[in-house]
């Protein structure tokens, strides 16, 4: 990994050395996806938007589909400052940064618009500081919409998922959820998810429905419950030492064109998510909705799993996020 990631340096060296021996900065962006994703759109609209209003001065380079390293590889590396921003999932940062377990928080958001406004909010320089403490600044969440189950059995009730072999990320607080509801969590990397889905190793999976498609999962399953359990928050990563050391101008180049591509990449989510829709609806998959009932009963749990995460985050912290909903509810 190391290896690899000097020899694409060492590309960038030379590759900025025939630019005109101008003061061109080159900067990296890592992102675990692929091109035809809500996070590579953001990455993408990012990069042209940075190069745009430093009028050529700064160089961004993309690389997608982990081609630096998977999501923990990927922090690492930007902490180390050897990659400059990742576009990512919140929850493989858990194991950096504890706080941020805090987007792991289960039915806590009514609906998307009033998530996406509190991340927008000032709650976001209340989560700040505990990136900065790991070298690292925070620019931002976009987002992929909720996560949602998909299983091969027709799920309407909270005895349905008693036992369901659900493949879940390598997170404790995701595993500790599905748990309570009855269900049997096996962690498992994305890369394998397919294959242990058409061998029956695991029943069913949880993802938003841009990774659903992308991934072309919903090929082995029969269901798509539409639980929005969780929100799929986008962060976009910036290593610390680097950002500290560019001038005023161009921190605020870097903040603006982080501002306007969340923004696009959420647009662009909310028109992708009925195409999505249609493209599994047409492979015979069949979406049902949650009823009152169930939706009751997976609230009521969800109440006692966030209890253990707000175990181990600090309450002022948690008490700002509830306020913060709160208040956007009531606007």
């Amino acid at each position: 990994m190391k290896k690899k990631i000097i020899l694409l340096f060492l590309t960038f060296f030379l590759f900025s050395c025939g630019r005109e021996r101008s003061t061109v900065k080159e900067w990296s962006l890592s992102l675990d996806n692929s091109e035809d994703s809500v996070t590579y759109i953001l990455a993408e609209k990012f990069k042209q938007e940075l190069e745009m209003k430093s009028q050529g001065s700064i160089h961004l380079n993309l690389f997608p589909n982990a081609v630096l390293g998977g999501d923990r590889e990927s922090i690492e590396s930007c902490q180390m400052g050897e990659i400059t921003f990742v576009v990512q999932n919140t929850a493989p940062q858990v194991n950096f940064i504890p706080e941020v377990a805090i987007f792991d928080m289960f039915n806590i958001f009514p609906d998307i618009q009033i998530a996406r406004r509190v991340l927008d909010s000032d709650f976001l320089s209340k989560i700040q500081p505990y990136y900065c403490e790991k070298r690292l600044v925070c620019l931002g969440y976009g987002d992929q919409h909720f996560r949602e189950l998909t299983s091969n059995r027709n799920i309407t009730s909270l005895k349905h998922l008693s036992g369901l072999k659900i493949r879940t990320m390598q997170n404790p607080n995701h595993i500790r959820y599905w748990s309570l509801l009855g269900a049997n969590p096996t962690p498992m990397i994305w890369g394998e998810v397919y294959l242990g889905l058409q061998q029956n190793s695991i029943d069913a999976q949880e993802n938003p429905y841009e990774s659903i498609v992308a991934s072309k999962v919903y090929e082995q399953q029969k269901y798509i419950i539409e639980t929005h359990h969780i929100l799929h928050t986008v962060s976009l990563i910036m290593n610390q030492s680097t950002y500290d050391k560019l001038s005023e101008e161009e921190k605020v180049w870097v903040k603006e064109a982080a501002k306007a591509a969340i923004v696009y990449s959420r647009k662009k989510a909310d028109e992708r998510i009925e195409n999505r829709k249609e493209i599994i609806r047409n492979y015979g998959i069949e979406i049902l909705e949650v009823n009152t009932s169930f939706k009751e009963d997976m609230n009521r749990i969800s109440k006692e799993a966030n209890q253990f995460i707000e175990q181990k985050i600090e309450k002022d912290l948690v008490q700002e996020l509830y306020k913060a909903i709160e208040r956007e509810k009531n606007d």
